[in-house]
């Protein structure tokens, strides 16, 4: 594996045992309501934030033309539906992984 996609591997597992900020709305809410349960678009940004280190981790490993939708749906723990409900075609999914590297 090249220095590069060493860091960028290591950016996202950094990024994964981050924990999410929550805004003062989001606790006076969850205060207020006595709620334990995670907001649903929060998530589905945590399912996608999987997908997206699941298919980085793949595509380093293993390369593009072979890693699977199947692989990242085992590696992520998520469904096929919940993939392609997200990403339309493994081309989408590796332009969010691109861009996730190169937010970092």
């Amino acid at each position: 594996m090249e220095v590069g996609a060493k860091d960028a591997l290591r950016n996202m597992e950094a990024m994964s045992q981050r924990r999410p900020t929550k805004s003062s709305k989001d606790a006076h809410d969850q205060a207020g309501a006595g709620k334990t349960e995670t907001p649903k678009s929060a998530r589905q940004q945590e399912t996608a934030r999987k997908i997206v280190r699941s298919a980085l981790k793949l595509f380093l490993r293993d390369g593009f033309a072979e890693t699977s939708m199947d692989a990242i749906a085992r590696e992520s723990r998520a469904s096929k539906a919940s993939i392609y409900s997200r990403f339309a075609s493994k081309n989408e999914l590796f332009r969010a992984v691109l861009l996730e590297v190169c937010h970092d």
